[in-house]
């Protein structure tokens, strides 16, 4: 059909079409010079860094556990703290007099049941001589036990005091510093009321949010660093976090001090080099809307996308096998599939 369509053609202009026809059909089948060079010459591991920061292991916010006014706060917020140091000290006259009235109602209790077990013992007796009936005898013995249950409910009781006035008293849970008031001297703090923000000092980590094409092994010897203003403080991994954030492609690291630590904290920058390898960005082409490289593969180029290439970026190279032949000079007039022949060096 295209032939009868073009030989209806003026002669001079059906020869030209016919030239340009098989003139492309030769430079199609004409294999394009190319030079290569395997994957793992090509590769490198780059430098790589995320922000970090120093956090402490605990941020607690001590809260009260009583009813009762704030009688005195007896440190500051800066201040540095040693465990089951006095941070807080509530009213505890309520509390007190509560424990001394419990005390006071076991004491009863306890005549009470004194009265009962000797009732109960005379009332054995005169069973045994038949004197009373055995009805007589039951009622003795529900009220031993009666009462012997109301002695159990209040010592329960009084253990419950005892703990309400420990209440009275907040001691710091661990070496810390006073990072903020939440109440004055004077205030009334309820049960679950926040009064001192304490964080600790001797235990830190640092956190940072690491992407998931860099996630670090942690079966292998990496030197990874903390960089703050100019110090550099060696780490150890502590844990990843099994939690990804799909938005950002992150996931959360943990990490320790090797020896001196920074201060708690601080911000800076968590340093180290990539334990994946990456392809240089000048040697990435587009096709069809992707990113990746072209390999030679039995005298034709092949394109290979690369899944987390990004524009002007160098690539991850997690799919690329190391022997695989990448094409170097050449790339850019390649499409897939065509011939290609590698040029002497």
């Amino acid at each position: 059909m295209f032939f009868e369509m073009i030989s209806n053609l003026p002669k001079l202009k059906y020869y030209s079409i016919i030239l340009l026809i098989l003139n492309n059909t030769i430079q199609a089948a004409t294999p394009i010079p190319i030079t290569i060079k395997t994957a793992q010459n090509l590769w490198f591991f780059p430098k790589r860094s995320t922000p970090a920061e120093v956090v402490p292991l605990n941020d607690a916010r001590l809260s009260a556990e009583i009813r009762a006014q704030v009688l005195k706060i007896p440190v500051r917020v800066g201040q540095k703290v040693s465990a089951r140091t006095l941070v807080v000290k509530l009213d505890c006259k309520d509390t007190k007099a509560k424990l001394g009235i419990a005390l006071a109602t076991l004491k009863g209790i306890q005549t009470r049941l004194k009265l009962a077990n000797v009732q109960l013992t005379r009332a054995q007796k005169l069973k045994r001589r038949h004197v009373i009936s055995v009805d007589e005898l039951d009622r003795n013995q529900a009220q031993v036990a009666t009462i012997e249950a109301e002695q159990a409910a209040q010592n329960a009781a009084i253990t419950q005091a005892r703990l309400q006035v420990n209440h009275c008293n907040l001691y710091a849970p661990f070496k810390g510093v006073v990072v903020e008031r939440l109440a004055s001297v004077g205030d009334l703090a309820v049960p679950g009321s926040p009064l001192l923000r304490l964080m600790q000092i001797d235990q830190v980590e640092v956190s940072a949010q690491i992407n998931t094409t860099e996630i670090i092994d942690k079966s292998k010897n990496i030197n990874l660093s903390f960089v703050w203003k100019q110090h550099t403080y060696p780490l150890r991994i502590l844990r990843i976090l099994p939690l990804f954030d799909a938005r950002t492609r992150t996931q959360e690291i943990r990490l320790a001090f090797r020896k001196k630590m920074a201060p708690l904290g601080a911000s800076g920058r968590l340093v180290w080099y990539s334990t994946i390898p990456y392809v240089p960005a000048d040697v990435l082409v587009r096709r069809n809307k992707k990113l990746g490289v072209f390999v030679y593969n039995n005298g034709k180029a092949q394109f290979y996308p690369l899944p987390y290439a990004r524009e002007g970026q160098p690539a991850p190279a997690t799919t690329l096998n190391a022997q695989l032949p990448i094409i170097l000079e050449g790339r850019d007039a390649l499409q897939p599939n065509v011939l290609v022949t590698i040029s002497p060096k």
